[in-house]
């Protein structure tokens, strides 16, 4: 029988899109915040705006009264930097791609198709994640490669991580998103490394919660947590299911986020990292931490 753990810190994770206008197609952002981060604000401004639900378009919509507001406005300037803003931005490496395959003297059209493209895009942006080659990574820690490891490395190749997220690239991009963010231990105590296979502990210690939008993605990423638990940890010590998705009606931590991510995507638009830099604790861009 497993022993079920306490979770000591936990995160809530909200997302948005925006068009990418230089390779017209959508940008995904995604912002966690610190489930332990005083919120009073999201009930505040659910009263100030009189609305039920706290939703980044209501959000803009006001913007202009909220920000007379100074109190309020410090308030949600506070949470913003504290959250974790992750993007990804699959137009650049379509891009990457496309420039890969005419180097080599492929044509356009007729050597290759935008579906070859986004195929090898989504896989590009799998492997750039945590979860990519993982028995790998884990005999890394381990300092050894057990049977364990071999019997699952199919499991953790790039494109059937792909394939067990959805196959289309938007469950690439969510997935590769949402991946990025459970390795961040910035909720549990500040630090600069976002992989978290060196601490277990502490990524199996931090519950995940995002707004309801993929269920596939939280089937793969806590089969991989589970897999880290047992291989790390003990098979007799692993925790409830770490990532889960819940409606954010009720939760004022996912409409916290929600808003948090709106105002991301408004910089990301214009590509202003710096803006982002200024507003947010730390920013992921296609998995790379950006210096602020």
């Amino acid at each position: 029988m497993k022993l079920v753990l306490p979770f000591t810190h936990s995160s809530f994770g909200d997302s948005t899109n925006h068009r990418d206008s230089e390779h017209q197609i959508k940008n995904y952002v995604l912002a966690q915040i610190p489930g332990n981060f005083q919120l009073d604000w999201v009930d505040e401004l659910r009263s100030f705006l009189t609305i039920q639900e706290l939703k980044w378009p209501v959000y803009l919509a006001n913007k202009h009264k909220i920000q007379a507001n100074r109190n309020l406005s410090k308030k949600i300037k506070d949470t913003l930097k504290a959250t974790t803003v992750v993007i990804i931005r699959p137009g650049k490496i379509i891009e990457y791609e496309s420039n890969l395959l005419i180097g080599a003297g492929a044509k356009p059209d007729i050597d290759f198709n935008i579906k070859e493209i986004h195929s090898r895009t989504a896989v590009t942006l799998i492997r750039g994640t945590p979860l990519a080659f993982l028995p790998n990574k884990l005999s890394e820690e381990l300092q050894y490669y057990t049977p364990g490891l071999a019997n699952n490395f199919e499991d953790y190749l790039p494109h059937n991580l792909w394939d067990r997220a959805g196959g289309k690239l938007n469950d690439a991009v969510v997935l590769a998103a949402r991946s990025h963010a459970i390795f961040d231990l910035d909720v549990a105590e500040a630090r600069s490394a976002i992989d978290g296979l060196s601490k277990p502990l502490e990524l199996s210690d931090i519950q995940r919660v995002f707004d309801e939008e993929h269920p596939f993605s939280v089937d793969v990423l806590n089969q991989a947590l589970s897999f880290i638990s047992d291989t790390l940890l003990s098979k007799d010590a692993n925790s409830k299911p770490i990532v889960k998705e819940a409606s954010s009606i009720q939760i004022d931590a996912l409409q916290a986020a929600d808003i948090a991510a709106g105002w991301a995507s408004l910089y990301s638009m214009d590509d202003n990292d710096r803006a982002l830099c200024d507003t947010f604790g730390k920013v992921i861009i296609n998995g790379q931490v950006i210096a602020c």
